[in-house]
This record gives structure tokens, C-alpha cells and sequence, in this order.
């Protein structure tokens, strides 16, 4: 099974700048790929490949601790490596407590016996589009994208041990686990 943990986004208001992005992006005639928009989330790790066997030990540790609901506030759109010259456009997740790193981390330390920990720093982001081929958006276009974006919080109320299964048509996400925030 190829598994990730994530919060999943079910904010229309997020939902609808999304769409928004995605359309200008397609108006372009860059080749791209684009998540589902019931599909939007912030992935706080990914483990990969994962025999069935280790499913219950996964959630059994993810489960150990109840911790805090939280807000994020949605307040750019970036790219990977960079918006001009983006593989992955994506929208920045400001974490306005420190609640998703805690959950991040939470998340890492509970499993660092079966997974190794992320090298790179924490970024919460929300994948928006996959550029598939080199592309160069300018600063017009780039004002553009940015000019959709509304700082918008979202409610995090519970994280997911999510199934990612991949098909031609994109990947098809199941939920393995919901673990609730209080």
C-alpha cells in the first residue's frame, strides 16, 4: 500500500481559489496535472510503500496522544523551486500558532522506529498543480496567479492515514484512519 498522513482541506473558499489558479494555469497551454478539488490536503508525511501487515502498528502509534484542534491561514500561492519557474505550484499554509508543526512532529516522533524522518524543513503547502514540462511564467502572469489569493483559515479538526493508489487518470486517495484533534 503507498500510504501518507494528511490534513485534508475541505474549505470551498480554498476549494474555489484553487479552481481559480488551476483555470488561468490551463489558459496558458502549460501542460499540467491537477489534483481532484475534493482531493486538496497538507501532507505532513509520506511513507511510501507500506506492507498491509504494518497498518494497525501505524495507527496504534498515531494514535497514542489526543492533541489540539487548530488554524491555518492560506496566504500565498508559490512554486517549487519557484513560481517562475514552478514543477509544483502550490498554496502557502501559514501555521499562526505552531499547531501543524507540533502535529508534524508529533507525527515523525511517533513513527521515527519505522520511518526515517524527513531531511528537509517542514513546509505546509497545499498541491494546487504538477507543471509537467519546462515552463516560464512572467511577472504579469505571476501578479495574476497571486491576485486569486484571499487569506482564507481553515479548521483543522483531524489528520488521516490516507491510501494514494496511482492510475493513469491521477492518484485515487482512500481514507485508512481518521484521527480526531480535540
Amino acid at each position: 500500500m503507498r500510504l501518507f498522513i494528511a490534513v485534508d482541506v475541505d474549505s470551498d473558499e480554498v476549494k474555489k481559489m484553487a479552481s481559480d489558479i488551476q483555470k488561468y494555469i490551463k489558459s496558458t497551454g502549460v501542460r499540467a496535472t491537477y489534483p481532484r478539488l475534493d482531493d486538496l490536503h497538507i501532507t505532513l508525511k509520506f511513507l511510501g510503500e507500506v506492507d498491509k501487515s504494518f497498518v494497525n502498528e501505524i495507527i496504534q502509534k498515531l494514535s497514542a496522544k489526543k492533541l489540539k484542534k487548530m488554524k491555518v491561514k492560506i496566504v500565498d500561492v508559490d512554486g517549487f523551486p519557484n513560481l517562475s519557474r514552478p514543477r509544483v505550484i502550490f498554496l502557502s499554509v501559514e501555521d499562526m500558532e505552531g499547531g501543524l508543526r507540533k502535529l508534524h512532529e508529533y507525527v515523525e516522533s511517533q513513527l521515527s522506529s519505522m520511518f526515517p524522518r524527513e531531511s528537509k524543513p517542514f513546509k505546509p503547502h497545499i498541491t494546487i498543480a504538477r507543471i509537467k514540462q519546462f515552463y516560464r511564467f512572467d511577472d504579469r502572469s505571476i501578479s495574476q496567479i497571486r491576485s486569486i489569493i484571499d487569506n482564507v483559515e481553515i479548521d483543522v479538526t483531524s489528520f488521516k492515514l490516507k491510501e494514494s493508489r496511482l492510475t493513469y487518470s491521477g492518484p485515487i486517495y482512500r481514507d485508512v484512519s481518521v484521527f480526531e484533534l480535540v
